[in-house]
């Protein structure tokens, strides 16, 4: 699932609705969104990332499987867990220090707010080691950014202005 199905799924919605007219719009707003970072990234180098969905005694992260991990690639990043292929995953603190993030993404809902999650990760001994924590690179994003819709475009650019601010 990723951005083709973004513009599959808009232009269902633009037929349904008989708003055809509105769905390309859209769909060319999110391409022009992407192709933007994309030249603003041009040459630079792809940082490893981690998603902290959530934190306690595992991680629960971001997998292959879902749009994440497209958001990320195009933002400049690389999921450090993409080779799982689920959406979501629970993984150990071990195994996400072990992958060496040189960035955290933290998505951002429900009561635990994002510096929560933040100190959380800053807080644990064994992810003290790892490149983002040593240099406190985190980045924030909505979940609901991260969901087949219409945020994906900006999505991307909020991304790549975290993990490159210097591009931008």
């Amino acid at each position: 699932m990723g951005m083709d199905t973004v513009a599959t799924e808009l232009r269902n919605m633009g037929e349904i609705f008989g708003v055809e007219d509105r769905a390309e719009e859209t769909i060319a707003e999110i391409e022009a969104d992407v192709e933007t970072v994309s030249e603003r990234l041009d040459g630079v180098d792809p940082v490893e990332v981690l998603v902290v969905d959530s934190i306690d005694d595992t991680v629960f992260t971001s997998g292959g499987g879902g749009i994440g991990t497209e958001i990320i690639e195009r933002a400049g990043g690389s999921n450090v867990f993409d080779d799982v292929d689920d959406a979501f995953s629970d993984v150990s603190i071990e195994q996400a220090a072990d992958r060496s993030p040189e960035a955290i993404l933290i998505y951002d809902y429900g009561a635990t707010t994002a510096e929560e999650k933040k100190q959380a990760v800053l807080a644990d001994p064994t992810l003290a080691g790892t490149p983002a924590v040593r240099e406190e690179r985190f980045g924030v994003l909505p979940l609901s950014s991260v969901v087949v819709g219409v945020r994906v475009g900006g999505a991307v650019t909020e991304v790549a202005e975290q993990l490159h601010p210097d591009a931008f």
